[in-house]
């Protein structure tokens, strides 16, 4: 995040803060903005107690919210959507089946003519082509909007965009990421993957199948690391060039026979002991040829395996620390995903 990125973050948290009630302190604002909502979603659940799935608190506070889904598979659902909410009857309908195109994760609208036993808010959920995978953390994305803003919900009907930027929708899914695996519900069953079957993604399956079966595997992979206690990180590696590289080829003037796509890391998610150990594993960087998700890709198979740590190195520093490095990687065709944990000495 850059220093501009993070001046805003900082403002939209402290006027969140603010309009919550909340004391508003600067970089520790968004974790008492976190503990806010949790505390909520715990009064939501009332004397019955939390369910056993988070599939299931999802179900209960839409419930409480007043929140209906609508999910969006097909052009056959977008007339079943016509139908069941008339444009007449409700107008933003029109804007919806308008706006909701391959660069939206969702809509969410205040519906104008409820009868006494609808919910308020319509929350329609694209679940077409890529947005399939976001489906679950979308839904608790537009129920956290829900909860930071309350009766106060400054719009009538929001668009969530696929890439959001901007600061405030930063934070909600900061926030939307702690409530779609609660660690009240998670933590127990987390812990018990991790000993059967350690970081991998077999634990990361297993974990989705106790408590978020509607949740992607990353989603579930980056629920995981965090119960983690070595350092580790969920890695997306791809075959790309460098960033300054990519930019280059719009640059008719610049040489670009030269240019060899590699295996990069193109995202990279790191647990908390990750960040604290000082080993980081960053975006654009190269994967060793050598290592694990280099021969996850070459033979086209999910893989794992130990290798040395200081096989990954950077351009300007060397290598990045010490000791081995325990990879299990999931082939994908064009990407190789990857849980990377520091192994025992």
């Amino acid at each position: 995040m850059s220093p501009t990125a993070r001046a805003n973050y900082l403002h939209e948290t402290e006027r969140v803060a603010r309009h919550l009630g909340l004391p508003a302190y600067g970089p520790g604002t968004d974790a008492a903005i976190v503990g806010y909502c949790r505390d909520e979603v715990a009064r939501l659940a009332g004397g019955h107690g939390l369910p056993r799935t988070v599939d299931q608190l999802l179900t209960q506070v839409a419930t409480c919210l007043s929140v209906e889904f609508f999910e969006i598979h097909s052009d056959g659902d977008l007339k079943r959507l016509r139908d069941r909410f008339p444009p007449d009857k409700e107008p933003a309908i029109l804007q919806v089946l308008h706006e909701l195109d391959g660069d939206v994760d969702a809509i969410t609208i205040r519906r104008r003519s409820p009868e006494p036993w609808d919910c308020r808010y319509l929350a329609v959920i694209n679940c077409r082509g890529k947005h399939y995978y976001r489906r679950y953390f979308t839904k608790w994305h537009e129920l956290t909007h829900l909860l930071l803003e309350g009766e106060q919900l400054t719009l009538a009907f929001r668009t969530t965009a696929a890439e959001r930027p901007d600061p405030g929708e930063v934070l909600v899914d900061k926030v939307a990421a702690v409530l779609a695996f609660l660690p009240d519900i998670v933590d127990p069953h987390a812990a018990r993957c991790l000993q059967q079957f350690g970081l991998s993604f077999e634990s990361v399956d297993a974990l989705r199948t106790a408590v978020a079966p509607e949740a992607s595997r990353q989603a579930a992979a980056l629920a995981l690391i965090t119960h983690a206690e070595r350092p580790a990180w969920h890695l997306r590696c791809q075959t790309s060039l460098k960033l300054n590289e990519k930019r280059s080829l719009s640059d008719p003037n610049a040489p670009t026979s030269t240019l060899e796509p590699k295996l990069r890391v193109m995202e990279a998610s790191p647990n908390q002991a990750a960040k604290d150990s000082g080993i980081r594993i960053h975006p654009w960087m190269r994967v060793p040829e050598s290592g694990i998700i280099a021969q996850s890709q070459e033979l086209m198979q999910d893989l794992s395996g130990t290798e040395p740590l200081n096989s990954w190195v950077t351009s300007a520093n060397g290598p990045i620390g010490k000791g081995q490095l325990y990879v299990d990687c999931l082939f994908g065709g064009e990407q190789v995903l990857a849980l990377a944990s520091l192994a025992d000495s």
